[in-house]
């Protein structure tokens, strides 16, 4: 696999994940409903998709089978189930800091690199 091809496939997948979170609107409700023990009934699963930023519950379920059909994508294209998880922290990682490290030295530098490393987190663990 081309490596610049494998950093714009992970770039997207990063884009995605820090878009989902930057939408979050009440994390607080969000933790609330994910930490039940029991299988959330449609009213709970549309409030967790608001609490998320979704504006429904249909809404939140397309964005999470189009992330599963790009998952399924990056895989036959470039098979990514056969690397190690070294492998695919360095991809993803070496694509984060190429593509989006803010230089400038401030708070929003701060929050935004910690907001796309955690995206960055969330799409290895997808892809692993």
């Amino acid at each position: 696999m081309k490596k610049k091809a494998k950093l714009q496939v992970f770039m997207n997948l990063i884009d995605e994940n820090e878009r989902m979170i930057n939408q979050i609107t009440n994390l607080d409700k969000a933790k609330e409903l994910t930490s039940k023990d029991y299988t959330l009934s449609n009213d709970e699963l549309n409030e967790l998709s608001v609490s998320l930023g979704f504006s429904n519950l249909d809404e939140h379920i397309y964005f999470y089978n189009s992330q599963k059909i790009n998952l399924i994508e990056l895989n036959d294209k470039y098979n990514v189930q056969m690397y190690d998880e070294s492998t695919l922290n360095e991809l993803v990682l070496e694509s984060f800091n190429e593509n989006y490290l803010f230089k400038s030295n401030n708070c929003e530098r701060i929050r935004r690199n910690c907001i796309i490393g955690a995206a960055a987190g969330a799409t290895i663990a997808h892809v692993g």
